[in-house]
């Protein structure tokens, strides 16, 4: 099967170009693809997020992006720039961003007829991969919309998201209803939310592909472990909760905090958090971790790569994933296989798929004092390390793209 994978990102070692992306979803399109070519596909990639020349790596052809290529200018993308973006609330910065999009439609619809491939994988919705639908519809290209969480019903004033693009998604569900077009989702919570809000009860077309963690891709050297508990002062006796997220509004760290302050003091004399990542709220919680004289049982350690976060969790007993919105969540699989327990709260989308009474603790209530008593739970439990990685193969990357290739396969008749 010839599939062309239109993508946001991807990471990608051995491509400097692709190297510094590091979310979640970087990973995860970047497993897809090298699992399809292991399973003898000839692969196409195209990222809208970097310029690059071009590449070529066994079967996978990595397609370039360059600027002089827009020209002569796509007219009929510029048109739907513009009626894309007519009355929406952005910045100047991403008005400039979402413009480069569009403006490189033309080179999509090239690529899309020169190499003709029997289908295509959208990953993602939203102004970034709206070119991409154009450019498959004016080709009449097949496709499959991946989405890899819900842009819908997220609200506030750190979310970036525009109208326009959250009734993108909603077109994404009704295509898959009315027009067959299939449609995959990460988790069953995001179907059946979506579904509700449209009113729909089922549909056929629309699949629940839940995300997968390439095993051999994880670092299980632990030898920075000793260096870790030293740096942090951390005791055989002391807890570790580990908390691996860009920090942000929306993966909520400020309420792990705020959590906790509330935990019994025994506990919290022998628990300390060590928060992994950077972000935009990374200054309000180091803020809160000051004013509350936490500097000894509460650490922003910054960003850890994919080699050294082995070690972290190899000092963590509890993995807390406390987000108010999250598509999967790559952090629960990663927690799993390393043997980690985690602690989430139960109206997460991914929930059902992921929930194991040997590896998870839910808290229903969305308060500090629920959380609290999640922790503390999790914390005092005695966890299996053997039932929790058996729990965390489930979520294989070999299943993952195992199921996306038997959609594709269906849908183009092969």
């Amino acid at each position: 099967m010839k599939i062309m994978f239109l993508v946001p990102y991807f990471h990608s070692e051995e491509l400097k170009p692709y190297r510094k992306f590091s979310a979640g979803l970087a990973f995860t399109i970047e497993s897809i693809i090298k699992n399809f070519e292991k399973h003898g596909h000839e692969v196409f990639v195209y990222a809208q997020s970097a310029f690059s020349k071009g590449y070529k790596i066994g079967q996978t052809t990595f397609l370039p992006k360059r600027i002089y290529d827009i020209f002569p200018l796509p007219i009929y993308y510029i048109k739907e720039f513009i009626k894309d973006t007519k009355g929406q609330k952005m910045s100047l910065k991403y008005w400039i961003h979402v413009l480069s999009y569009y403006l490189f439609g033309g080179v999509i619809e090239k690529n899309l007829r020169k190499i003709n491939p029997d289908v295509v994988s959208i990953r993602g919705v939203g102004y970034i991969t709206r070119p991409y639908v154009l450019a498959c519809r004016r080709t009449e290209t097949k496709y499959v919309m991946s989405l890899h969480g819900l842009i819908s019903f997220l609200e506030g004033p750190s979310v970036l998201t525009t109208d326009r693009e959250k009734q993108m998604e909603k077109e994404a569900f009704l295509e898959a209803i009315y027009e067959g077009h299939p449609l995959t989702v990460i988790a069953s919570g995001i179907k059946k939310r979506m579904l509700d809000e449209l009113e729909i009860n089922e549909c056929p077309n629309i699949f629940v592909v839940n995300n997968g963690v390439n095993k051999n891709n994880l670092n299980f050297d632990t030898s920075e472990a000793v260096e870790i508990k030293k740096r942090y002062n951390i005791s055989d006796e002391d807890k570790v909760i580990i908390s691996a997220a860009h920090i942000t509004e929306r993966k909520n760290q400020i309420q792990i905090l705020r959590a906790y302050k509330l935990l019994p003091d025994e506990i919290k004399m022998h628990t300390k958090v060590l928060f992994l990542g950077t972000g935009d709220m990374e200054d309000i919680l180091r803020q809160e971790i000051e004013k509350d004289n936490l500097q000894d049982k509460i650490f922003i350690c910054g960003f850890v790569d994919n080699k050294r976060i082995g070690a972290y969790y190899a000092v963590a007993n509890v993995n807390v994933v406390a987000s108010k919105d999250e598509g999967f969540g790559r952090a629960f699989v990663e927690g799993f296989l390393y043997g980690v327990p985690a602690v989430a709260f139960s109206d997460l989308d991914a929930i059902k798929d992921l929930y194991s009474e040997s590896a998870m603790i839910l808290v229903d209530e969305r308060s500090d004092a629920a959380l609290a008593n999640g922790l503390e739970r999790a914390v005092s439990a005695n966890w299996s390390k053997d039932k929790i990685y058996k729990h965390g193969d489930k979520f294989s990357v070999e299943h993952m793209v195992e199921n996306y290739e038997q959609i594709y396969k269906d849908y183009v008749g092969m």
